[in-house]
């Protein structure tokens, strides 16, 4: 049974196509930051992962558009939430990355002050992006029966859920290296940091595999009839 109300007055699907666009952005951005995170120093340069950010608000932004589409087509109030989260979390990606950038004499003179601060604020945008992709996750579950694919939308859904759980691992361990990284030493460090690194590889990769099926879905999205009553 679909759990989303009645169809709103503006109704379009250019919100899905937009959407689906946007996701298809954000999975170029995953890749990007897979890379840059796998070598540092990749063809791209030691400060590409700059680009990968720009490339994610972009997409963040017009994949949002898609998620508003559910509120203005299904009356999908989760829908209208996880637009204004990702609006939230694209502000904040560009004010964290503008920031970071501005700063880079501050960096190279404080670089342990720096970096703490740079990891906590890190940390606090990234549990609000944790919420955003629940609410995405929710949306795509409880609206999959206006999809022709109601069980993809429903993978999606658990995809996303799996994403944001590995996101939030790596978020919480960061923390924790930066909170007692003066107690680590050789061995003990590497592994700490080693374990942060590879759980962020995956909810990279995982994010990446997440948005393909999102564009996929956005694109098979329809437009309910005025005279159907959605809820069957």
């Amino acid at each position: 049974m679909c759990a989303e109300s009645v169809p709103k007055e503006i109704q379009s699907r250019a919100f899905f196509v937009v959407g689906g666009v946007g996701c298809i952005v954000n999975a170029v951005a995953a890749m990007w930051l897979f890379l840059t995170t796998l070598a540092p120093t990749f063809v791209f340069g030691i400060d590409s992962w700059i680009i990968g950010y720009f490339l994610l608000i972009i997409g963040l932004i017009l994949a949002s558009l898609g998620y508003l589409g559910t509120y203005c087509n299904y009356g999908s109030g989760v829908g209208a939430a996880s637009f204004a989260i990702a609006i939230v979390v694209s502000v904040l990606f560009l004010s964290w990355t503008i920031w970071h950038i501005a700063n880079y004499p501050f960096y190279y003179r404080y670089y342990e002050e720096y970096w703490h601060l740079l990891t906590y604020i890190w940390a606090i945008i990234y549990e609000i992006f944790f919420v955003m992709m629940i609410l995405w996750a929710v949306t795509h579950i409880t609206s999959r029966y206006f999809t022709d694919k109601p069980g993809l939308s429903l993978a999606t859904g658990i995809m996303l859920i799996i994403t944001a759980v590995f996101l939030e691992i790596s978020s919480i361990l960061s923390v924790v290296l930066m909170m007692f990284w003066r107690q680590y030493h050789g061995f003990q460090f590497v592994n700490i940091f080693e374990l942060v690194w590879t759980f962020e590889l995956v909810w990279i990769l995982l994010f990446f595999t997440s948005e393909i099926l999102a564009a996929i879905l956005f694109f098979m999205m329809r437009i309910p009839e005025s005279s159907a009553k959605p809820g069957y």
